[in-house]
């Protein structure tokens, strides 16, 4: 019995190497092929830059592309093993990077440096229209809320200052709800977010583990009101400043 556990696992092992440690000009093909169906899809050129690999007894592969005027705006895409159809990312991916150019100019008035990035909690939704608005994304998708982060390297040390200007954030953009990660930091820091997610079409764990440390607050928002008093504020700000 053990023995036939054995050459099971290694079967398994020889099956998914097979599987994600294919040949480059099969990696190649099947990054092609997505690229074709995401064109399709939307009527506007991408480029697949990874091939992700596919999991064992999953009937699709996955790979990371991007828009070829947006390189910012990476988002990933499963594909049928017979490279008929995919289900893909993009756009909530585009409908999160216009919320944080929103909340971002909401935060110009900022005394310092101010980094803003977005996910949904759900990445996959039912429409293909990525010219959606923020708005209409709520109103088509609801209960898919959003998780907002924002990174400030502050040039006041005035908590109630940035009380107000935080909580302001989602001026004009009040049927947005979900949850809003504050990070003090410094500009070192900052670029290393940034650059994060110019490297990754998602935030892993490994994210929360680099800004571990610089979290003023994690707060829920309801219909663009953060629940947290100008006090409570004060209190978690100056502890990172």
């Amino acid at each position: 019995m053990k023995k036939l556990v054995g050459a099971f696992l290694i079967g398994v092992m020889i099956m998914s190497e097979t599987l994600n440690g294919c040949s480059s000009d099969y990696r190649e093909d099947k990054k092609t092929a997505a690229q074709k169906l995401l064109e399709e899809k939307y009527n506007e050129e991408f480029v697949v830059y990874e091939y992700s690999g596919q999991k064992l007894f999953n009937d699709y592969y996955t790979v990371n592309a991007y828009p070829k005027n947006n390189p910012e705006l990476l988002f990933t895409a499963s594909v049928d093993s017979d490279n008929k159809s995919l289900s893909d990312t993009f756009v909530s991916r585009n409908v999160c990077q216009k919320l944080a150019d929103r909340v971002s100019r909401n935060l110009d008035d900022v005394s310092g440096y101010v980094y803003v990035s977005a996910e949904t909690q759900m990445d996959e939704v039912i429409t293909d229209d990525q010219d959606i608005s923020v708005e209409d994304f709520i109103n088509q998708n609801p209960g898919n809320d959003f998780i907002v982060y924002v990174i400030v390297v502050p040039d006041e040390k005035n908590p109630d200052n940035l009380y107000g200007k935080i909580t302001g954030m989602f001026k004009n953009i009040e049927m947005a709800s979900g949850g809003v990660h504050l990070y003090v930091c410094d500009e070192e820091l900052m670029g290393k977010a940034h650059q994060y997610d110019l490297d990754n079409a998602k935030k892993f764990d490994d994210y929360e583990k680099m800004m571990e440390g610089n979290e003023v607050f994690y707060r829920f928002f309801s219909n663009g009101t953060i629940d947290i008093s100008s006090n409570e504020f004060a209190d978690m700000l100056r502890k990172e400043l």
